[in-house]
């Protein structure tokens, strides 16, 4: 870095859809966003993950030397277990990155909405996973374990519900459901045996089978009697997990929680039933909105974690930042 050149300061937020990206001076008066493709790191092989790194950081650090990064924050989906953290690692590492962190994107998402406090993440999207934080700071992962182990209440976990319905009505000789005949509509099929193959010759299964959750949700919406069974029994799901959560906090007289997620998102048929049932189960919780986009607030950890602490205007910005 040259005498007079100004760090930078970078947080990634690589998730199962979509990866996205910030950098910022301690100013902000250098401010660029980028958005790119999915980053599993535990699903992609290392040299996908080397690439889109590679992309990230050239697409963000144009005319800029990378020895100008004064800290980074990577956030990625499938970075909690040791190995592919360490593999994550020397990718960033050989990319020309000397001081950063690795997080999960669960972990990130959880400095967006809650920041420091104790409290509760709850995320359903395509998986679902929560995640609690103790007075100690430190997580502790309840789910999250993909849709072969986990990925309760999840848009997997609906669309899984609903396939398996219309194939066993099949199956045991029933008519054709309202459930059925949309979801063959959805996937262009004609028999719900078809289902099966659409699933299994599928590159990406999981994504396959929750693409059609909103649909199962606007038809449990629309009051389409076994749509609403499965809306119910995804919301029943999302309050275990966070019943099991609290057990690993101090009794509250409110639990600070975050809700994420396309499946949770407000106003979400599977929202308002989770929360008629945490009123139900009279577990007093305060739902805290997202401040600023994870990527964001891994930028602004990057600045924090190297003791700058970014002013109010740049704070703005970070809350504010969109991504193309």
């Amino acid at each position: 870095m040259t005498k007079d050149a100004k760090p930078v300061f970078i947080g990634v937020d690589g998730g199962g859809t979509k990866t996205t990206a910030v950098l910022t001076t301690a100013d902000g008066s250098i401010f660029r966003t980028c958005r790119t493709g999915a980053c599993n790191v535990a699903v992609l092989k290392p040299e996908a993950v080397a690439a889109i790194i590679e992309s990230i950081l050239d697409i963000l650090l144009k005319e800029i030397p990378r020895e100008s990064i004064g800290n980074a924050v990577f956030a990625f989906a499938g970075a909690g277990r040791a190995k592919e953290r360490e593999n994550v690692r020397q990718i960033i590492s050989t990319a020309g990155v000397r001081q950063f962190s690795i997080l999960t994107d669960a972990e990130i998402l959880y400095h967006a909405t809650l920041g420091n406090m104790s409290g509760i993440l709850l995320s359903a999207g395509t998986g679902s996973i929560c995640l609690v934080r103790g007075s100690d700071g430190a997580f502790k992962q309840i789910g999250g374990r993909g849709y072969l182990l986990g990925d309760e209440g999840s848009g997997f976990d609906i669309g899984n519900r609903a396939i398996r319905k219309s194939i066993r009505d099949a199956e045991d000789g029933n008519a054709i459901s309202e459930l059925t005949r949309k979801l063959l509509e959805f996937y262009n099929l004609q028999q719900p045996e078809e289902l099966v193959s659409i699933i299994y010759t599928a590159a990406n299964p999981p994504n396959v089978v929750a693409s059609c959750a909103k649909l199962v949700c606007d038809l449990a919406e629309s009051g389409e009697p076994d749509a609403k069974t499965i809306v119910d029994g995804a919301a029943k799901s999302l309050l275990a997990l966070f019943k099991h959560a609290t057990e690993h906090l101090p009794k509250m007289s409110e639990y600070p929680m975050a809700l994420a997620g396309s499946v949770l998102s407000d106003g979400s048929i599977v929202s308002q039933r989770f929360k008629k049932l945490l009123r139900k189960a009279a577990l007093p919780v305060q739902i805290i909105a997202e401040s600023m986009p994870p990527a964001a607030a891994a930028a602004r950890s990057a600045m924090l974690d190297a003791g700058m602490h970014p002013p109010p205007g740049l704070i703005t910005k970070l809350s504010q930042a969109t991504f193309e």
